[in-house]
Parts: C-alpha cells; sequence; structure tokens
C-alpha cells in the first residue's frame, strides 16, 4: 500500500540554529510514521558565504561541514558528522534520502586569472556585444585548507565556459573565455541558457566530466545517499546526466530515484527533455505548478475542469514529480509564484490523493515559513497518512463543471475528494460494497452515511476543499497522527 511520497526538507529562509541536521534526527520517525518516504535535503556542501549560504552558491563539493573554508567549519545545515548521522537516523525510520546536486556553476574562487574574453548579449547569449578583451576574472579553486582531501583537482578556467564580473574593471559583465562557447545542447531561452550564475561549468571539457565522475562516487561512498535531485538541468548538457546517473546507479543496491528541476512552464520542453535524456530521470511537474498558482490566483474565474490540462502527469506520470511550491517558487525569491492560502488544500489533495506515483511535499507548507508569518497548511500531515495508508488506483473523475470537481478512489478503504473555487454543487458517486457505512469530512467533521447502495452525496463549501474517508478509518488515524 504504501506509495512514494517525498518531503523537500528545508525553505530559503531557514535559520541556520538550530541545524536542520540536528531537527531532522529528532523528526525522523514523525515522518515515517505521517507516511513520507523520502527526505529530499538542501545542498549539503560548502557555498561561498559558509554558513550562510543556502546551498547553490557552491565552493567545494567535498567539504560537507569539515573544513575551515568560507567563515565556517560547519555549512548552514550542520557538520559533515551530523550530515552522515541524519542519514543514518532517516535509513533507521524506513527514509531515504535525495541528496541536492548542484552542478552547473562554482562561486567564491580562491584566487584571480588573467585572460581573454568577449562580452555576450544577457538576452541573447550567443550574440558578442564587443572585442574580445583581457579581463580579470575570479576562475582558480585551490581549496587550500582541505588541502587535496578527497581529490586534489584544482579548477582553473579553462575548466569553465564564462563568467559575470570582470575584476580588472570591477564590472559586472556576462562573458565567454577565449576560445569557449556555451554548451549547446540547454535550454533555447535567452539564444542559449547555459549560464545562470558564477563559474559555469564547461561540460565539453573531459577533465570536467572525469572529476565530476569520481565526485559522484565518492559522495556516495562517503554519505550512503539514496537518490537525487538534480539543480538547473536545463542549463546543463542534456547528454550528460544519462551517464552520469547510469554510472551513479551501478554504486547503489536498490532502485535509485532521480529527480530533476527543468523551470519551464511549457510541457513540449519537458517531454523533449525526457526524451533526449533516454528518461533517465523523473522531472518536477512545473506546468501543475503553474496551472495551481494560476488558479489560487484567479479565483472563481478559472475553469477547474481543466486543472490537470497540459501537465506531465497527464502526459508521462511514471516521470513526473508533481509539486504544489518550493524553495524557489516562495515569497521574495526570483521564481515567485506563491499558491496562495485558500487553494492549499485543493493543491496537495490533487497531488497527493490521486494516482500519481511521486509527489513532493513542501518544507514551508508542512512546518510554516516564519520569516513570512506563513502557517503550515491544515490537514496536510492528514493527507500524507492517507495516502500512504489507504490510497488506492481505482479512480473515478468528475471534472465536470467549470467550478466544481470531484473524484472517488475505490479499494478497501474508499476516499472522497470535493473541491470547487466557486459555488460548491458536490458530488454524488456510488461507493463500492460500502453500503449504509459512514463517512466524514477531514475538514469540516461533517458526517454523512451512504445509502443500501452505497450511494452518496458529498459537499464542501463554497471555495472549499473537502476530503471524506470511513469514519472508523478516521478515528485510526486521529490515534497514529496523535490528532
Amino acid at each position: 500500500m504504501t506509495k512514494r511520497t517525498m518531503i523537500q526538507y528545508f525553505e530559503w529562509y531557514l535559520k541556520s540554529d538550530p541545524p536542520l541536521y540536528q531537527t531532522l534526527m529528532k523528526e525522523a520517525s514523525s515522518l515515517s510514521k505521517m507516511g513520507f518516504t523520502h527526505v529530499w535535503l538542501p545542498p549539503a556542501y560548502k557555498g561561498q558565504a559558509g554558513i550562510n549560504d543556502v546551498g547553490y552558491g557552491v565552493y567545494d563539493m567535498y567539504d560537507l561541514g569539515e573544513f575551515d573554508q568560507k567563515g565556517s567549519i560547519r555549512t548552514k545545515y550542520g557538520t559533515k558528522d551530523e550530515y552522515i548521522q541524519a542519514i543514518d537516523v532517516c535509513h533507521q525510520n524506513s527514509l531515504q534520502v535525495i541528496a541536492d546536486i548542484v552542478f552547473n556553476h562554482r562561486m567564491g574562487a580562491d584566487e584571480k586569472e588573467t585572460i581573454k574574453a568577449t562580452a555576450m548579449d544577457w538576452n541573447d547569449r550567443n550574440r558578442a556585444v564587443g572585442q574580445e578583451k583581457i579581463v580579470d576574472v575570479w576562475t582558480k579553486y585551490t581549496f587550500p585548507v582541505r588541502n587535496g582531501k578527497y581529490s586534489k583537482f584544482q579548477w582553473t578556467w579553462k575548466d569553465f565556459d564564462g563568467t559575470d564580473y570582470d575584476a580588472k574593471t570591477n564590472q559586472n559583465v556576462l562573458m565567454t573565455f577565449e576560445d569557449k562557447k556555451w554548451d549547446p545542447k540547454v535550454s533555447k531561452e535567452e539564444g542559449n541558457f547555459d549560464f545562470i550564475m558564477g563559474d559555469d561549468l564547461d561540460f565539453q571539457n573531459p577533465n570536467v566530466i572525469e572529476e565530476l565522475y569520481h565526485w559522484g562516487k565518492w559522495y556516495k561512498d562517503f554519505t550512503n545517499i539514496d537518490g537525487y535531485r538534480l539543480d538547473a538541468i536545463k542549463s546543463i548538457d542534456s547528454n550528460f546526466f544519462k551517464g552520469w546517473l547510469d554510472k551513479q546507479k551501478s554504486y547503489h543496491t536498490n532502485d535509485v530515484y532521480a529527480v530533476g528541476e527543468y523551470w519551464s512552464g511549457d510541457l513540449n520542453e519537458l517531454n523533449t527533455y525526457l526524451n533526449d535524456s533516454g528518461h533517465c530521470m523523473h522531472l518536477f511537474d512545473v506546468p501543475l505548478h503553474f496551472n495551481l498558482f494560476n488558479a489560487s490566483s484567479s479565483y472563481d474565474t478559472y475553469d477547474m475542469s481543466r486543472i490537470l490540462d497540459h501537465t506531465l502527469v497527464s502526459s508521462q506520470n511514471e516521470y513526473a514529480c508533481p509539486f504544489v511550491d518550493n524553495h524557489d517558487t516562495q515569497p521574495g525569491q526570483a521564481l515567485y509564484s506563491w499558491v496562495q492560502g485558500w487553494f492549499k488544500l485543493h493543491a496537495y489533495s490533487l497531488i497527493l490523493l490521486r494516482n500519481f506515483d511521486n509527489p513532493c511535499v513542501f518544507y514551508g507548507d508542512l512546518y510554516g515559513i516564519e520569516h513570512d508569518n506563513i502557517g503550515p497548511v491544515t490537514h496536510l500531515s492528514e493527507l500524507v497518512w492517507i495516502r500512504n495508508r489507504i490510497l488506492e488506483d481505482e479512480i473515478e473523475d468528475r471534472f465536470d463543471d467549470f467550478h466544481c470537481i470531484g473524484w472517488k478512489v475505490d479499494g478497501k478503504h474508499p476516499i472522497v475528494v470535493v473541491m470547487t473555487n466557486g459555488l460548491a454543487n458536490g458530488k454524488e458517486f456510488v461507493i463500492k460494497n460500502k453500503s449504509n457505512i459512514e463517512f466524514i469530512d477531514l475538514v469540516t467533521k461533517k458526517t454523512i452515511k451512504l445509502d443500501e447502495n452505497g450511494r452518496g452525496k458529498f459537499d464542501c463549501f463554497d471555495g472549499g476543499c473537502s476530503i471524506f474517508i470511513e469514519s472508523e478509518v478516521y478515528q485510526k488515524m486521529k490515534e497514529e497522527l496523535e490528532l
């Protein structure tokens, strides 16, 4: 019965104290009891901002909170030993750990290099906007404190395609290095979306490829992680991860879960990437996220019957990772597209209580976001419990109304969901082999009793969402979750 359910176990504004790894060790048992099967942890390696780095400003991928670099030994989330211990505690509680892998760039170099480079147009990255000239760039990574432990590889400008800062003139300028071009097999956004930030790795350089393969084996051996969340894959050569993941999977003895972040609302782009990469990973369902965001922002003008249209779960469900929000979409972030609070329960019911294989719950929705005074989504822990204790796959949809939609999930313990962004018309369902059985709505606590034919009318309030389960199962859930 248990279904894969992942939690993204961080949000952007988490405080560094208490360290996240210590918190996870305390919460692992509760997460498992709730019904989670996978925990996605933030980037574990030292970033350029040391203890203040969220993890995406990657400096040294071999420093997991072990070396006094960038002003601290620990990372924002804890020390190397705490990281390893947290993974062990997760395993003891039947939780697989998904590691956040950031390969696109490096930041916080140790030394400058003087080289030739050409300025490029930010809006058309393939177009030069000046002549090649001499620049000073921070591109040499010697890691003097680590001093060759785990890897003697040192990065120089030859390992990068370009950067965005000329120290010679103290100017921010996008540039490609001498005899370099952006990697070709990437998103065509802005002409070529290879560059995001910092020093951009050259995925055509065999030395770079060899080092990333070496690091991957070291990381698996060192940490015993179970899978991978792959950052910013639309900016990395689409051929790379197939080979890298194939190699990584050879180091594991069980099924390896990998999910990539290809940030595009265009379903065609996601399908193309899956095809080009040999379906070597799942992808976050960004089009679905935007459907949920638009629905929450449009109130009763959104056609709820179309909410799953043009999404990855409808196109290639087996490769889709549906989610509601994440650290990039939360308030204050560059990709801000926060699903409004009134619609959160609708959204999570859609991704958790259907036959979708790989949904992901956001830390900020389960626990709240203190930075923005955002509270937890009500009933979210109950949805996770329902998904992993009683949810089966036989679904009858009623996506037959502009405002009010619903579905039932048959099985030993059936589930009925009804939601609306306007007036609540309710839905009538016949439940197999459940005559005269009482169901309760998690939200309103109202009950209905099926007739002798198993028929019942399931209602919700205007603009609301209701989740119905058997009253007997509800009592069991309350006991297990200590509600």
